[in-house]
């Protein structure tokens, strides 16, 4: 050890140090390693093939158990069916549209404070529907 290292807290001796272009987690995750969430979905995108009366289709697995729930809801099973219905809601709750009342206030230049709070006021009027015309400020 030469006498100009500074060792102490946070600054261990040069020898210990991590070496350039080598990781600190040598024995970390390997490369190309899959988790649960990647491999659950390539699992459900493989393709099976479901007889239907006198008819053949293939679909992938993750629609024939949602078509098999379904069947199962149809035959009067409630746990299949509370399982759909809290499904369906949950989709519908992330695929809902915008408000219709919000608004996007867009200004066309520099504007002086006192403008842009008056501005802002009619704009938020209008929004609220506080106003007395129909016309868009």
């Amino acid at each position: 050890m030469t006498g100009d290292d500074e060792v102490g807290y946070k600054k261990p001796p040069a020898s210990h140090r991590f070496q350039p272009g080598k990781s600190g987690n040598p024995k970390g995750r390997p490369k190309k390693s899959r988790n649960l969430h990647t491999t659950l979905m390539d699992i459900l995108k493989e393709t099976v093939t479901l007889r239907e009366g006198d008819r053949v289709r293939t679909v992938s697995k993750g629609e024939a158990m949602l078509l098999a729930q379904m069947q199962k809801a149809m035959k009067g099973d409630t746990r299949a069916f509370t399982a759909l219905a809290k499904m369906t809601s949950q989709v519908a709750s992330q695929s809902q549209p915008p408000p219709a009342n919000s608004a996007v206030l867009v200004v066309p230049g520099m504007l002086a404070e006192e403008e842009w709070i008056a501005l802002t006021d009619k704009q938020q009027a209008y929004a609220r529907g506080n106003t007395g015309s129909d016309e868009q400020p």
